[in-house]
């Protein structure tokens, strides 16, 4: 939620991103934010490395890697 306000009052620019780190992806999307990954992703470069860490690996988890992971 912060990340977002951020990018949307522009106080914060993801244009030189390296890197996008998802840890604990499995909560992320236990808890609903799935839209608000895909909004901060919006943000970012499409040329980035991106790591998904998840303690379990159910179905949602894999839509996610395979939507945002090479």
């Amino acid at each position: 939620g912060r990340v977002l306000k951020h990018l949307d009052k522009e106080s914060l620019n993801l244009q030189n991103m390296k890197t996008l780190v998802l840890d604990e992806a499995d909560r992320m999307l236990d808890m609903g934010f799935i839209e608000e990954i895909q909004k901060i992703l919006s943000y970012a470069p499409k040329e980035r490395q991106t790591l998904l860490f998840s303690a379990t690996y159910p179905d949602e988890i894999i839509t996610l890697s395979n939507s945002i992971q090479k």
